[in-house]
C-alpha cells in the first residue's frame, strides 16, 4: 500500500514535466496509456507459446539486451520475445531488431497495472538488463516466470541506499532467481545487500559482445560532403555538453570536420541552433538515430559524451573501438569504471578533461593509430557465459529415474 502511494505521488509530481516534454519536444508520443497498462498490442501474443519478457531502460541497456537475445533466440526460436523499454531511444532501437516479436513501453509499477499486465502476458522468463528492478513487476511475474538479472550492476550509491533498508531490499530481490553480474565488484555489491552467493554468477558485460555493423564508407562521406578532411565524431552528448566541447575545440574548426550526435533526439533542434551560432561549415549535426557506426567508421577520433559533465556517469566508450577508431572521454565515468580500465589496458584511447582536451585531440589525430587485436579476442563472450549460467533454470534437464 505504501509503495503504491509513494509511486502515485511520484507519478502525479512527474505529470507537469511529462506534458511539458510531450508538447515542447514531441517526446513520449503514444506512451501515456501504455504506461498505465492499456496495451492492446498484447493481444498479439499467442496463447500457445512461451513468452520471454526482456526489460531494458534506455539505449545502452537495450543494445546490451539485444546482444543476449540473438543467442537466446537461436537456442529457443519457438519462444515469443516481448521487449520493454522506458525511453524512446531504447524503444526505437528495439523495434529494429529481428529477434523481437513485440516492443512496448514498460507500464508503471502500480500493483493493479502490473497484476493485470502480467496475468495477460504470463511470461515464462523475465530478464532485467543491467538494472531497473521493479517490485510489483517481479511479484506478479513470479507465479509464471523465472526471473533473471543479466549484465547486472548496482551503483555504489544504489548499493548504499539498499543496505539502509534491508527489509525493502529483501522483498525486492527475493523474487529474482539468478543474478548474472558484470564483474567481481558488482557481484560484491549484490552480496552486500543480502542476495545469497548461490544465486549470483559473473557473466560479464553484454555490451562487450556488440557486433560491428558493415558500413559503406564512401557513400557516407558523400552524404556528409566529406573529402579528405580529418573527421571527429562527438557522440552521445547531453545538455550543455556540446557547447563545452565545441568551445574547447574551436581552434580546429577550419581544418577538421566535426560530427555532433546528441544522445536524445528531442534535443536535435536545440543543438542545430547551437551549431549554427558558430558559423562554421565544418560542424555537422547528426540528427538521425542508429548511424553512429557510420560516423565512427569515417572518423579519425571519437569523443564520447556523458563524460564531460558530472551527472551522467559515462556511456559505452568501447563502441568506437569496434570500428578501429580511438576514443577520448571525460573525467566523469563513475558508472563505467570497467570500460575505462579496458580502454587503458589495451591503449584504445585516453581520458582527459576540458582543459587538456584540445592538446589531447591534436595528439591523437596527428599520429597513426594501430588498434590492439587482443582487445577483440579477450573482451567478448559475455552472452555465452551468461546463458551458460542460466541454462539449467531456463531448460532444466530431466533427471533419469534410477532403475
Amino acid at each position: 500500500m505504501l509503495y503504491n502511494l509513494g509511486l502515485g505521488l511520484f507519478f502525479i509530481c512527474s505529470l507537469p514535466k511529462y506534458f511539458y516534454q510531450r508538447i515542447r519536444f514531441k517526446k513520449y508520443k503514444g506512451t501515456f496509456l501504455s504506461r498505465l497498462g492499456l496495451i492492446p498490442e498484447l493481444q498479439k501474443i499467442p496463447q500457445n507459446k512461451k513468452v520471454a519478457w526482456v526489460h531494458a531502460v534506455s539505449l545502452g541497456e537495450t543494445k546490451a539486451g539485444l546482444n543476449f537475445l540473438e543467442l537466446f533466440k537461436k537456442k529457443h526460436p519457438e519462444i515469443f520475445i516481448l521487449f520493454s523499454t522506458t525511453t524512446e531511444t531504447g524503444q526505437k532501437q528495439a523495434q529494429k531488431d529481428k529477434n523481437i516479436d513485440l516492443t512496448i513501453y514498460l507500464p508503471l509499477d502500480f500493483s493493479w497495472v502490473m497484476q493485470k499486465t502480467l496475468h495477460r502476458v504470463k511470461p515464462s522468463y523475465v530478464f532485467f538488463v543491467e538494472t531497473d528492478f521493479w517490485y510489483n513487476f517481479i511479484k506478479y511475474a513470479k507465479p509464471f516466470a523465472k526471473v533473471f538479472a543479466i549484465s547486472a550492476k548496482l551503483s555504489e550509491r544504489s548499493t548504499h541506499r539498499l543496505k539502509k533498508v534491508p527489509f525493502v531490499t529483501k522483498k525486492l530481490f527475493s523474487g529474482i532467481d539468478h543474478v548474472s553480474a558484470q564483474n567481481l565488484e558488482q557481484k560484491k555489491h549484490f552480496l552486500s545487500i543480502g542476495i545469497p552467493e548461490k544465486k549470483i554468477s559473473i557473466g560479464g558485460n553484454l555490451k562487450y559482445d556488440q557486433k560491428k555493423i558493415s558500413v559503406n564508407i564512401q557513400d557516407w562521406k558523400k552524404k556528409l560532403n566529406i573529402q579528405e578532411e580529418v573527421v571527429i565524431t562527438i557522440a552521445s552528448t547531453h545538455a550543455n555538453e556540446e557547447e563545452l566541447l565545441l568551445n574547447a575545440l574551436k581552434p580546429l574548426f577550419p581544418k577538421v570536420k566535426i560530427l555532433i550526435a546528441p544522445r536524445h533526439p528531442e534535443r536535435f533542434k536545440l543543438v542545430k541552433a547551437l551549431i549554427e551560432s558558430y558559423q562554421s561549415n565544418n560542424l555537422i549535426l547528426i540528427d538521425k538515430m542508429g548511424v553512429l557506426p557510420a560516423c565512427f567508421s569515417i572518423s579519425k577520433l571519437a569523443l564520447m559524451g556523458g563524460s564531460f559533465i558530472p551527472q551522467i556517469g559515462g556511456h559505452n566508450i568501447l563502441e568506437p573501438c569496434l570500428y578501429q577508431t580511438p576514443v577520448i572521454f571525460g573525467p566523469y565515468m563513475q558508472s563505467q569504471k570497467e570500460l575505462v580500465e579496458i580502454v587503458n589496458r589495451y591503449d584504445l584511447g585516453k581520458q582527459t578533461d576540458l582543459k587538456n582536451l584540445l592538446n589531447d585531440v591534436r595528439d591523437v589525430i596527428t599520429k597513426p593509430y594501430l588498434p590492439n587485436p587482443q582487445f577483440f579476442k579477450e573482451v567478448k563472450g559475455a552472452c555465452e557465459k551468461t546463458y551458460a549460467h542460466l541454462s539449467e533454470l531456463i531448460s532444466p534437464k530431466s533427471k533419469t529415474p534410477l532403475s
